[in-house]
């Protein structure tokens, strides 16, 4: 019972937040987590485009679940120098695309694995989909997109 006033209390308090404010949190919590992910010798270019406050909490959630484990397949497998990330609010679908320089894939490590299975299914849930474009020597690039009626919702912070 207490656990469940304490859970009331704290979400009270975060849906007084201006949208503003939770725009810039999510931006700059999902923007720092990649940068610790990255570090040395990886590169990381980061880019967000468009306005995120009406972000549903699911959205930033499933964005941010995607980019860490991309990130992450990048600084384990990719031997890349370079890593851009780019969320781009401003179009529809709403897209999360992450490219690096890496050594890329060949045609059998294309078939999804663990990670890339938990990415799809995460954005299924807001219709989304999941697509990995690579060629051998050339780096991979993932894409996330939702659509943008999914990723948004007027009452996002709730």
């Amino acid at each position: 019972m207490v656990e469940k006033t304490l859970v009331q209390v704290r979400q009270s308090i975060y849906d007084l937040w201006p949208a503003e404010l939770l725009e810039r949190q999510f931006l700059g919590q999902l923007r720092d987590h990649l940068a610790d992910l990255a570090g040395p010798p990886l590169e990381l270019e980061w880019e967000a485009r468009g306005h995120f406050a009406d972000l549903s909490r699911e959205a930033r959630h499933t964005f941010q679940s995607v980019a860490r484990e991309a990130l992450s397949n990048v600084a384990r497998h990719a031997q890349a120098r370079h890593v851009k990330v780019v969320l781009d609010a401003s179009c529809d679908p709403v897209r999360l695309r992450v490219s690096d320089d890496g050594s890329g894939l060949q045609e059998d490590q294309m078939k999804p694995q663990f990670g890339i299975r938990g990415m799809r299914a995460r954005l299924a849930t807001l219709g989304g989909r999941l697509q990995l474009m690579s060629e051998p020597g050339t780096g991979t690039t993932l894409e996330a997109a939702v659509p943008r009626h999914r990723a948004f919702s007027d009452a996002s912070h709730l």
